[in-house]
């Protein structure tokens, strides 16, 4: 037995305290996710408003100069309204729930039996200690939080929530070998997101310093992938400016950077340039309004 009784209960109050913290982003997305769903209600019963009704509002408010207070489309737009800043409100509280995850993450530990090893064809399986199994709907929230997909794979070490399969390891010592060298990469993975969240300040003040920066991450933010050309139509710049922009954000002066290359031509936004749109959000929240009511329009598909 590599860990003792104390060692276990340790581990085991880690995993608790994780689960909580789990659980309250849990509670906190189900919250958003309602209010979505109520919003969208509001919206459609506000689409099928008659046109007299709208006319008849518009003139008591114009040409009568007469609050509209009773109206019955006042009631919903104001009801829209109330609806989109509890939402933002839940959205800045379910960002620091996540942040608090991540760090966590950094130092979670993988509660790896590495006594018990079974075999099936080139694979090596290992099992985690009995009172440590992790609770699968939390390790998969864990690692969608770190935009991994369930299971958890890395260098052909695949992390479940209630075993670890080592591929093509057909011996104990190099499979265990593998599994340490893979942790590590995650922890690593885990920490430079983290840093994100320490550096998010700076990297405000460079995306300020910029004409087309904040654009650029904010289209991508909203549209997810874009090429240099379309992001310069949407910005209305040149685009080889558009281009050039991209290119010194994908840089490693960022460390790390908000955006991403993909599919040869295509940007993409990265988990950072996600925290940084958030942290944007959350600091300006009057600057950034329409922008936040049109993303949760368009998200709810009733644009």
């Amino acid at each position: 037995m590599v860990l003792n009784e104390a060692q276990l209960k340790e581990i085991k109050l880690e995993i608790s305290a994780m689960n909580n913290i789990v659980n309250n982003y849990i509670n906190c997305e189900d919250k958003i996710n309602e209010l979505e769903s109520k919003l969208k209600n509001v919206k459609d019963e506000y689409s099928k408003l008659t046109e007299e009704e709208k006319i008849i509002d518009a003139v008591m408010d114009v040409v009568y100069n007469q609050e509209k207070k009773l109206s019955i489309s006042k009631q919903k737009e104001d009801e829209m309204d109330s609806i989109l800043s509890e939402i933002s409100s839940l959205k800045n509280d379910c960002s620091k729930v996540k942040t608090s995850i991540i760090f966590k993450m950094k130092e979670f530990p993988f509660p790896i039996n590495i006594d018990d090893v079974k075999y099936q064809g080139s694979d090596a399986l290992f099992s985690y200690y009995d009172e440590l199994r992790l609770n699968e709907n939390m390790f998969k929230i864990m690692i969608n939080i770190i935009e991994q997909d369930y299971p958890l794979s890395i260098n052909d070490v695949i992390f479940y929530d209630d075993k670890v399969v080592v591929k093509n390891k057909h011996d104990r010592k190099l499979a265990i070998e593998k599994i340490v060298d893979s942790v590590r990469n995650y922890r690593l993975y885990v920490d430079n997101i983290s840093k994100s969240y320490e550096r998010i300040d700076g990297m405000l003040e460079r995306v300020s310093q910029s004409t087309n920066y904040e654009g650029i991450i904010l289209s991508l933010y909203k549209y997810k992938t874009l090429s240099a050309d379309k992001i310069g139509a949407i910005l209305n710049i040149d685009r080889r400016k558009a281009y050039d922009s991209c290119y010194n954000l994908t840089r490693d002066n960022w460390s790390p950077s908000p955006i991403k290359k993909i599919n040869g031509s295509n940007y993409g936004i990265t988990i950072t340039g996600k925290i940084l749109v958030e942290r944007l959000f959350e600091k300006y929240p009057k600057k950034y309004k329409n922008f936040i009511e049109d993303i949760e329009v368009s998200n709810n598909g009733y644009s």
